[in-house]
């Protein structure tokens, strides 16, 4: 409520016009006050002046320092990922060379030359002065190794440094075949020190090893530029044999590249003037003799922004020291206004209404200016998680998706193939409810990234909380007391029953919590019409915008545990923001909540105040039909049959036998492939295919739907059956004109795929 004002005050908050003030007998204190304070008031306005000039100028000139403290950040963790992605890049070319081994125990020189020939090393992966493969032998194999070499059309080959040592590991191949890799032709690379250590490091790891900075046996031009190797071991008989003991007997050598770190790096930053300049040193600690590399000279390196950062490449500690240029430096001040702040207010506190004016404006500038700030790094920083999240989310939903469709599918046929009164028939059915059980949960997870696959249908809201009712309480526990409150004439809301169910579960597990020692918790349900667009803040609480006008179920979830501070509140509906211990909670449960409610073209809110409980409010559309019964899942009814072919394409083994057995056992023929190039190899060798029944995500280069693109250009009439287990892999097929009747969502059933096949080859 508002207060009244006190006597006097309200002159204050509301005066009067200027005539009726002089009438009022005040002329006489205004020219004696002026009189008084007549002779200060010009300074008065000059120290105010210049002092809230002082304060906008320092409030602009931060401004422009976090917004370049903000770039400079971005840069340096581009640059980084930027340097590993390469690295990790040339591990994986070792692995490939590693592989040829794997294949085969007797590569011959020539097969060596035709893979790296294949590879184009030299212009593919810049930096890398040469790909070898080094021999590990024994003292005792020495000689026949040498004699071995020299019949090869090599008779001047020797292993040096000479001198008798217990083990060698010389150079057997090393290609590009040029002058200076020729000089490490036989060079017993076990002999130098930061070699070994390399070595010894894979060997006994089975993993690729980075070696220290060594001078390259190939770097014969005279720059003697800073340089590494990469070792990758391989062993007898393919495999790593994973015990330390193994691998050291059965080592048979190594896959190795050498780089020169100037050739490997450049390239990293952008050409022309770039925004940062990096040394890289070899360990933690960056002193000159250990470092790898400088992309400019000291000169080109501002003062201003530093950092530094540790990387880990193959077993081996970097340091690479950031700096910001002179340029990023001058171009960040350049864009400062902080110069035309400071001359507008020196000039503007000349003027008593003027000055007043525009410090207000400032103020306000200022206020703008910080809230920008505090956004962009909010917005940053919840675009991160929610993209982190998406990323964990969008794996998990199709993995767990295929992992359903095969156990769906055989407690089906199970269930099928059993006697209704059968002990086991009963225990299928319980394995299938199960599984879409995990189906379900699956989308409850994919709700915190909004990603999730919904089913929207009118739902009696009351109807379902009152089944909820015994699980609540359950949930609760005896110590906290459940109401539930309901409204009569409940509208019914076009929400996913089973996502609201989750929901309702989050929020009392929430509250629970939040009364360790007992209360009461309410659950309502009432109608809203909400008129306009928007919803108001409320006092103590959040709400979010964009509530389109129409009608409304509304459920509120009150407690009256400890509440929330003013801090708490705003972050509540953050993914991962829990004020709970280290193991306790995950931070997921409101934010999933806020996630099923806006992709249900609702809204959630929060209202809270330490001490006086928690109120959790959704907005659920209202339906405009009225709810059906859901249908009863059971594993009988017949399934629609056929005789065409179908060509079936699907990456993982287990789901795609399952299907193949289960399209056979409705009649088709089916023919299988594992990726979209095969695929199309397949579909050009066959004449009588009459459907593609093909996954979306795929290895191989080609994925469902341009797999799909590809047969439509080479086979126009062919029709095409998608399936998938995440709604972001869905959507870029309805944008390219594929409607609902060629998806087929995962987990499937058997009659839904059976039903859906048909459909597509009929047409329909």
């Amino acid at each position: 409520m508002r207060q009244s004002a006190r006597p006097g005050q309200g002159r204050r908050q509301q005066p009067a016009g200027a005539a009726e003030w002089l009438q009022a007998g005040n002329i006489g204190g205004l020219v004696s006050a002026a009189g008084r304070y007549f002779r200060y008031l010009p300074y008065l306005v000059l120290a105010s002046g210049l002092l809230i000039t002082w304060l906008a100028w320092r409030a602009v000139d931060r401004a422009v320092e976090a917004r370049a403290d903000l770039q400079f950040a971005q840069e340096v963790n581009s640059t980084v990922q930027a340097i590993q992605g390469r690295l990790r890049t040339y591990e994986f070319m070792l692995r490939g060379g590693a592989g040829l081994f794997f294949a085969s125990e007797n590569v011959s020189r020539e097969e060596f030359g035709t893979y790296l020939q294949i590879l184009q090393i030299q212009a593919e992966y810049p930096g890398i002065q040469g790909f070898g493969f080094a021999a590990a032998l024994t003292e005792s194999q020495l000689e026949g190794h040498v004699a071995r070499v020299r019949s090869e059309g090599f008779p001047g080959y020797a292993v040096h440094p000479a001198g008798v040592r217990p083990f060698y590991v010389p150079v057997v191949y090393l290609e590009p075949a040029a002058e200076g890799n020729r000089t490490a032709f036989g060079f017993d690379m076990l002999s130098e020190p930061v070699r070994r250590a390399a070595m010894e490091r894979a060997r006994d790891s089975g993993s690729a090893a980075v070696s220290g900075i060594v001078g390259l046996v190939e770097d014969i031009d005279g720059d003697h530029m800073a340089g590494f190797l990469m070792y990758l071991p391989v062993y007898a008989g393919g495999n790593d044999p994973g015990t330390l003991d193994e691998r050291r007997s059965r080592l048979t050598g190594f896959v190795y590249a050498t780089f020169r770190v100037n050739d490997l790096l450049s390239g990293i930053l952008p050409s022309g003037r770039a925004p940062v300049t990096f040394t890289l040193h070899d360990g933690s600690d960056p002193q000159p003799e250990a470092l790898l590399f400088r992309s400019a000279p000291a000169a080109a390196v501002g003062e201003r922004r530093r950092a530094e950062r540790a990387l880990q490449v193959a077993g081996r500690h970097w340091t690479a020291s950031f700096a910001a240029t002179p340029e990023f430096e001058a171009g960040a001040h350049a864009a400062s206004q902080a110069p035309t702040v400071a001359g507008t207010g020196m000039a503007i506190s000349l003027i008593l209404f003027v000055m007043a004016v525009l410090a207000s404006r400032m103020v306000r500038e200022r206020r703008r200016s910080a809230q920008t700030i505090r956004e962009a790094q909010h917005q940053l920083f919840q675009a991160q998680k929610m993209d982190s999240i998406g990323q964990l989310t969008g794996g998990i939903a199709h993995d767990f998706n295929n992992l359903l469709t095969v156990v769906m599918s055989n407690a089906e046929s199970l269930a099928e193939r059993l006697d209704k009164d059968d002990r086991s028939r009963r225990l299928a059915e319980m394995i299938l409810r199960a599984a879409q059980r995990g189906a379900d949960l699956t989308n409850r997870l994919l709700a915190i990234a909004r990603r999730q696959a919904l089913a929207p249908r009118a739902t009696d809201v009351g109807a379902q909380l009152a089944g909820m009712e015994s699980l609540l309480r359950r949930s609760l526990g005896g110590a906290v007391e459940l109401e539930l409150r309901t409204s009569e004439g409940l509208w019914p809301a076009l929400v996913d029953p089973a996502q609201l169910e989750s929901a309702l579960l989050n929020l009392c597990i929430n509250a629970r919590d939040a009364m360790p020692n007992g209360g009461r918790l309410a659950i309502g349900l009432r109608n809203r019409i909400v008129e306009r667009s928007g919803l108001g803040m409320r006092r103590g609480g959040a709400s979010g915008t964009g509530l389109a006008p129409g009608g409304y179920v509304v459920v509120t979830v009150t407690d009256t545990g400890i509440g929330m501070n003013d801090d708490t509140l705003s972050r509540a509906f953050d993914p991962f923001f829990t004020t709970k211990g280290i193991g306790e909670g995950s931070g997921l449960g409101l934010s999933m909540v806020y996630g099923f409610a806006k992709q249900s073209n609702g809204l959630a809110t929060i209202a809270s105040s330490p001490g006086a409980g928690t109120t959790v409010t959704l907005y659920l559309p209202q339906a405009r039909e009225m709810p059906a019964p859901a249908p009863e899942e059971t594993a009988g009814g017949r399934r629609p049959r056929g005789s065409e072919r179908i060509l079936l394409v699907e990456d993982d083994d287990m789901v795609r036998g399952n299907v193949t057995a289960e399209l056979q056992g409705l009649g088709y023929t089916v023919e299988t492939a594992a990726s979209g190039p095969q695929a199309l190899a397949r579909l050009d060798r066959l004449d009588g295919v009459d459907l593609l029944f093909t996954d979306l995500v795929m290895p191989g280069g080609m994925t469902g739907w341009q797999l799909a693109e590809e047969v439509r250009r080479r086979r126009p009439d062919l029709p095409v059956l998608f399936t998938s287990g995440h709604m972001q892999e869905i959507a870029p097929l309805r944008e390219a004109g594929w409607d609902a009747s060629h998806i087929l969502q995962k987990p499937y059933r058997r009659r839904e795929m059976a039903r859906q096949v048909r459909r597509v080859l009929d047409g329909g």
